[in-house]
């Protein structure tokens, strides 16, 4: 049986595939720019309606805005956050396009992995959907610079457009790393959130239960056994000295009487 790839090894195909589809739509938007200069290239820049400039300009601050925000809103951090806290569903992962019947050795491989690991791949596949998205409205966005310069014989007018795009192209840069980073931290705050939870519920039952309080007697008695001097020794001593002790009263010498003669 062979040994089970880590976490990178499974991780590294996945980041070439979008780095692949990343390089091709960057470099369409050169070529976008190479025909809009050879086009333009044989006659003067043509003149261009206030009209028509305004309608691109609008509908091109549209694609860039929904570059940025329509990924954000397909996988939010919250998203991330709900994706890093829940059982990750292996059956599903190893499930190629399609099919029906999961790939057993992806899912020997899947299971092969730690927690936070198989965590991480379902948040790498979820965000593929986004990451696409975004590179399709670069693109479009790409695509309307090549046809405004074209149809108003303008390099320059066409050029804020395929600049723009290409900004937004490399914004969408596949970085893996950065991904696993925040999906991390999400699930470190987490941990925190829920230890300050558990503090505060700590320091609010302590600040609620009372001190016992102690009851004073109504009528306090003197010790039974001992002295009331507290210097005075506790017990008396077992042969005290005879001096210690007074002598008894004298009493009266009695004189005997003579008996009764007959």
């Amino acid at each position: 049986m062979s040994t089970p790839p880590t976490f990178d090894e499974m991780v590294r195909p996945k980041q070439e595939q979008l780095t692949i589809v990343w390089l091709v739509l960057t470099a369409s938007i050169g070529v976008y720019a190479i025909i809009v200069s050879v086009a333009t290239s044989q006659s003067l820049p043509g003149e261009v309606s206030q009209l028509k400039s305004l309608a691109f300009c609008v509908l091109g601050l549209a694609l860039a805005a929904g570059c940025v925000l329509v990924p954000r809103k397909l996988l939010s951090n919250q998203d991330i956050h709900k994706l890093m806290r829940d059982e990750p569903d292996l059956r599903t992962l190893a499930t190629p396009i399609g099919a029906r019947e999961p790939d057993l050795e992806k899912l020997r491989d899947l299971s092969a992995l730690h927690k936070i690991e198989q965590r991480l791949i379902v948040v790498l596949t979820a965000s593929r959907t986004p990451y696409f998205v975004g590179l399709a409205f670069s693109a479009a966005l790409a695509l309307l610079g090549l046809v405004f310069g074209l149809s108003s014989q303008n390099m320059f007018a066409s050029l804020p457009l395929l600049v723009g795009a290409m900004a937004l192209n490399g914004y969408h840069y596949p970085r893996l790393e950065k991904l696993f980073e925040l999906a991390r931290r999400l699930q470190k705050d987490e941990v925190m959130d829920g230890l300050d939870k558990a503090l505060k519920v700590m320091e609010k039952d302590l600040g609620t239960r009372k001190a016992p309080r102690l009851r004073k007697p109504s009528h306090p008695h003197a010790p039974a056994h001992g002295p009331l001097h507290p210097h005075a020794p506790a017990h008396a001593p077992a042969h005290p000295h005879p001096h210690d002790h007074p002598k008894p009263a004298a009493t009266p010498a009695t004189t005997a009487k003579p008996a009764h003669k007959p």
